[in-house]
C-alpha cells in the first residue's frame, strides 16, 4: 500500500492511495475493505470523504448493501443496456473493453460521502460498490485514491484509555473486538491484515508463510510499522481497543529466533527497531486482555475458517506461539508486561465467551473511570494551609 498523507489540525486534508483486491466481472460491495485501510477517518467529526478510482473501465456507485441479488441484477441490467454486440470502432482490446468504458461513464469514477462523528454518513442499507466491467481486469483494480477533508477537528485533548487484545492465532480476538463496535465511545482497531496482504499488490503475509527464511524479517518489520501506526493514532473517543500490539509482535520475533527462521543480524535489527518504538513513540497501554486458549482448539478453529495464508500453519507452530504467550502474559517470565492483564478462558463456546465479554467490558469501562478519577486527583490544585493552622 502506498501512503502519501498529511494531516493539518484545523481545516485539515488527508490523502492516501489505497489498494483493493482484484475482483471478477460484476458488482462488488467494498465499503469495509476501504474503511479498514483508512482508520484515520475516525479523527474527523465533520467533513467530506472523496473516493476516486483510477481506471477507465471500472466504476464506483453508492447503493444497496444488504441483498447481494441487487448487485447481480445490476450487472444483468448493465449488460442489457450496454451490450457487447454493437458496432464499436474501438475493439482492439477485446469485445468487453468498449462497453466497459461506456458503463464507467454511466456510473462514474468517484464518490463524495459526508463524514459525521468519525464515520461515513451512509444510509442504513447503503454501501460502496466497485463495478468491475472487464472480464479479465486482473490486479489493475487495486489502485485507488481516497481524500478526506476535515472541516471541524474533534477534540483530542485527552488520551484514550487503550486496551490491547492478545492471544494466539484463532483465539477469537476479532470476534471479541467486534462486540465493542456497538459502542459509540470506542475506537476499534483490528489487526491490519489487509495491509499485510496487499503491499503494492504483493501479499506479504502469504509470502512469509510460504518462504519464511526469505520474507520473515521483512514481514515483521512491516508488522511493527503498521502496529505502531495504530498505537499512535489519535482518537477523540475515550476508549481505544486494539487487536494485538507492538508488544505481541515481539512474541513472533522470539519464536522466529528460537526456530532459527531469522538470522542473528535480522533479529538484532528487529529488536533495535522494537526498542526504539518503546522508548520514543507514544504507545501507552492501560490494559491487556489475554484470550487464553489451548493449541488444539485454535488449530481446529483456524482450519474451519480456512484463510488462504494459514494453510501452511501447523499445530506445532501454534504450540510454539502459545508457549511464548504463556511465558509473557501468564507466567510473566519472558518480557516486561506493560499494563495490568485480564486473563479469559477463550476455549469456550461463542455463547460462553459472550458472557465473559459482558463481564470484561464492565471491568474495562470501570478501570477507565477509575483512571480518570485518579487523574483528576493528581491534577487538582492543593490549597495551602492557613498560617497558624494545626498540621495533621
Amino acid at each position: 500500500m502506498a501512503s502519501n498523507m498529511g494531516i493539518q489540525i484545523g481545516n485539515a486534508w488527508f490523502q492516501r492511495k489505497i489498494n483493493l483486491r482484484p475482483q471478477h466481472r460484476g458488482v462488488h460491495l467494498v465499503t469495509e475493505e476501504i474503511l479498514r485501510q483508512v482508520p484515520e477517518l475516525l479523527q474527523f467529526s465533520v467533513g467530506l470523504c472523496h473516493i476516486q478510482i483510477l481506471h477507465t473501465s471500472a466504476s464506483l456507485a453508492l447503493n444497496e448493501s444488504w441483498d447481494p441479488d441487487v448487485r447481480d441484477d445490476m450487472e444483468m441490467m448493465l449488460n442489457k443496456i450496454i451490450p457487447e454486440d454493437m458496432p464499436y470502432r474501438h475493439s482492439c482490446e477485446g469485445p468487453d473493453d468498449m462497453p466497459a468504458h461506456v458503463k464507467a461513464c454511466f456510473l462514474g469514477s468517484s464518490l463524495s460521502i459526508p463524514i459525521t462523528d468519525g464515520k461515513l454518513a451512509l444510509g442504513t442499507w447503503q454501501g460502496v460498490w466497485l463495478c468491475e466491467h472487464r472480464n479479465n481486469a486482473g490486479s489493475r483494480r487495486r489502485g485507488f485514491i481516497l481524500i478526506a477533508k476535515m472541516a471541524s477537528p474533534r477534540n483530542q485533548s485527552r488520551r484514550p484509555f487503550t486496551v490491547c487484545i492478545e492471544g494466539n492465532i484463532g483465539s477469537g480476538k476479532t470476534t471479541f473486538l467486534n462486540n465493542f463496535k456497538q459502542f459509540n465511545n470506542t475506537m476499534v482497531l483490528q489487526e491490519p491484515v489487509e495491509l499485510w496482504r496487499n503491499v503494492e499488490g504483493m501479499n506479504l503475509l502469504d509470502l512469509m508463510y510460504k518462504d519464511p527464511g526469505r520474507y520473515a524479517c521483512l514481514f515483521q518489520s512491516y508488522v511493527q510499522l503498521t502496529m505502531l501506526q495504530l498505537h499512535t493514532m489519535k482518537s477523540p473517543l475515550p476508549y481505544k481497543i486494539m487487536e494485538r500490539s507492538v508488544y505481541s509482535a515481539r512474541c513472533f520475533i522470539e519464536n522466529m529466533k528460537r526456530t532459527n527462521v531469522l538470522k542473528e543480524v535480522e533479529a538484532t535489527v528487529l529488536e533495535k527497531w522494537y526498542d526504539w518504538c518503546i522508548n520514543h513513540a507514544l504507545i501507552e497501554t492501560d490494559l491487556i486482555v489475554y484470550l487464553r486458549t489451548t493449541p488444539d482448539i485454535v488449530y481446529k478453529r483456524m482450519r474451519a475458517r480456512a484463510r488462504q495464508e494459514e494453510n501452511l500453519v501447523s499445530l506445532e507452530y501454534l504450540e510454539q506461539v502459545h508457549q511464548i504467550h504463556e511465558d509473557w502474559l501468564y507466567h510473566r517470565t519472558l518480557f516486561d508486561v506493560p499494563a495490568p492483564v485480564i486473563i479469559l478462558d477463550a476455549d469456550q463456546s461463542m455463547e460462553e465467551m459472550f458472557v465473559q465479554f459482558e463481564k470484561c467490558k464492565t471491568r474495562i469501562f470501570e478501570r477507565c473511570r477509575q483512571s480518570e478519577r485518579e487523574s483528576r486527583l493528581l491534577t487538582s490544585p492543593v490549597s495551602s494551609p492557613k498560617i497558624g493552622a494545626a498540621s495533621e
